[in-house]
Parts: C-alpha cells; structure tokens; sequence
C-alpha cells in the first residue's frame, strides 16, 4: 500500500522545508518539495507537527478542497497536506510543491505549484494510509 514520507532538511526561522516521497513498499512512486511551518513546541496553529508515524486519511475540507488530514498529533487536531505556496498560508499543515523559488520576492522560498503536487499526491495515495515524518523534532 502507497504510503507518505516526508524527511525534512532545512530549518529556518519561518519554516521548515523538506522532501517528501511516496512509496509503495520499498519502492519510489514519486518525489515532491515541502514547507511547513518551524517548530515551536508543537503549539496550534503555529508550529509544525512532531516527527514521528501517523495515520492519514482523505478528507474534503471546506477551505482545502480534497486533502489529507493527518491524525493521532497530540493535543493537536485539523492538521492537513493540503495545497499552499507560503509559510504564511499554513497553521500548522504540510504544504507540498513540485519545487522551491521565491514567489512573492520576499527572501523567504516558496513552494512552486503546489496545487499540482497535491493533485498528484490525490492520485497515487489510497483514501487511508500512513505519514512518517523525519527530522529534529
């Protein structure tokens, strides 16, 4: 069964990016960029989530359109992959994009077609699956 890892690299002081994969079993299905807010201390809506393994499942969010929500985060609940180009787009979720660039001119990377990626992250994961997020935290 296809399943979501996200390994993240590189720390910065308004978010987090990573690579995410999709795997079925050992074997590479497909390769994506992600953001995510940085870490502090797990609080809502500010903070990227714990690393570690979670359920995952699809959802139709009223603000999102279809997504996956990620379960199981303690104290924490409503955590998305979900399309989104900016840091300041999330509150606490995990934006996927086929790469990074600096959209608005900020200094800050962006994630680049991000409604793409998801598009695709739609099609290759099953409706229940799981997250297993690498890093520091």
């Amino acid at each position: 069964m296809n399943h979501l890892i996200i390994n993240r690299l590189d720390y910065q002081e308004h978010q987090v990016l990573g690579i995410g994969f999709i795997f079925d079993g050992i074997k590479k299905i497909w390769e994506f960029k992600t953001l995510e807010l940085p870490w502090k201390g797990n609080l809502k809506q500010v903070s990227c989530i714990p690393a570690g393994s979670y359920p995952l499942r699809k959802i139709s969010s009223p603000s999102h359109g279809w997504c996956f929500e990620v379960i199981g985060v303690q104290n924490r609940t409503n955590i998305q992959v979900h399309s989104a180009n900016f840091f300041s787009d999330l509150l606490g979720c995990i934006a996927p994009g086929m790469d990074y660039g600096d959209i608005n001119n900020d200094g800050v990377f962006d994630v680049i077609s991000s409604k793409l990626a998801m598009d695709k992250i739609l099609e290759n994961l099953p409706e229940s699956t799981t997250i297993e997020i690498y890093g520091k935290f």
